[in-house]
């Protein structure tokens, strides 16, 4: 089969499309065919040796897929062969095919197209435990989302609207700024031209934000924290923009705050069953038209090197694809 694989530790030049051996799937997996891959920062986390779950070169990275199910193991009951199927994966996804444990697939609906399904379920699904599981947000509190532009912030802001929350979102340009006002953000921040503290003082009366949904870490992130209103929190969910944001406990020692971590990929093991409520939700919601699907750019799998050139460069706006 043909696959993407990482024969050393390194950035994007260190993938190459090649021939690959198939898959063999144990007893209590399925085989699937991939039809579309998700793209994310993590990948280049992953690649560089640095991901939270190390793989030993060489190995195929791609850990968001979407595809119909080939063939399944003895043990698997409740599954069949042309089954559409999302599913978060442990690596593998740049492939034609993967073995998934069957206890990590989910059901897709009909009317989701793969493209659609692989741009979805890390960021939706990630936004909304960040959102419900972590912050526990309520209707009529405020939340800033940062980042806002990229796939798990235009998802967040989708969902921190519908769920009733007033929300800011901040990003990097005017264009993204734009990009955040059609998707929900009441108001917007441009980071790059005024300071996020003074706008969002100014936004809330001096107030603060009572969530704080960080996908992006570095300079914006540690500086956020200072945002946060009394009793309020902040959720940090990875470190695109490179550095690892301290938050100073006097801080929320004062403000009665709470910095929380999201890592979505450890609920499928601890608590599925949120993830599979979670999902069914989504594909509801976008299915039905009450959620908006964020714009998907589609790429050959022969193009992901320099995908995530791009990625790595923060050019990228909305979610990228690969169809295989």
């Amino acid at each position: 089969m043909k696959a993407i694989v990482c024969r050393s530790f390194g950035g994007p030049e260190a993938l190459t499309l090649s021939d690959h051996p198939m898959p063999v799937i144990k007893a209590n997996e399925v085989l699937v065919r991939v039809r579309a891959a998700g793209v994310n920062f993590a990948d280049l986390v992953m690649i560089a040796g640095n991901y939270q779950t190390k793989i030993e070169p060489p190995f195929v990275p791609g850990m968001e897929i979407a595809g119909e199910i080939a063939e399944v193991g003895s043990d698997v009951a409740g599954w069949q062969v042309g089954d559409r199927v999302v599913s978060l994966t442990e690596g593998g996804g740049y492939a034609e095919y993967v073995a998934l444990r069957a206890s990590h697939i989910f059901r897709l609906r009909p009317a989701i197209s793969f493209e659609d399904a692989a741009g979805i379920f890390i960021n939706y699904v990630t936004s909304y435990g960040a959102l419900h599981w972590r912050a526990g947000l309520y209707r009529g509190e405020t939340c800033l989302v940062l980042g806002g532009a990229g796939g798990v912030g235009l998802a967040a802001i989708v969902l921190a609207a519908r769920a009733g929350a007033r929300v800011i979102g901040a990003a990097s340009s005017a264009e993204r700024c734009e990009l955040m006002s059609r998707y929900g953000a009441a108001e917007t921040i441009d980071y790059a031209a005024s300071s996020l503290r003074d706008r969002v003082a100014e936004l809330t009366g001096k107030r603060g934000v009572d969530v704080i949904i960080d996908p992006v870490g570095g300079e914006q992130g540690g500086l956020s924290l200072r945002c946060v209103a009394w009793s309020g929190r902040i959720v940090t969910l990875g470190f695109p923009a490179g550095g690892v944001p301290s938050y100073p406990a006097n801080i929320l020692l004062v403000k009665n705050a709470s910095a929380l971590g999201m890592f979505f990929g450890s609920y499928l093991d601890h608590s599925p069953e949120n993830v599979r409520s979670a999902i069914a939700e989504i594909q509801d919601g976008l299915a039905g038209g009450v959620l908006a699907k964020y714009r998907i750019e589609p790429y050959r799998l022969d193009q992901l090197p320099t995908l995530l050139e791009r990625i790595r460069g923060r050019q990228f706006i909305g979610k990228a694809i690969v169809t295989i």
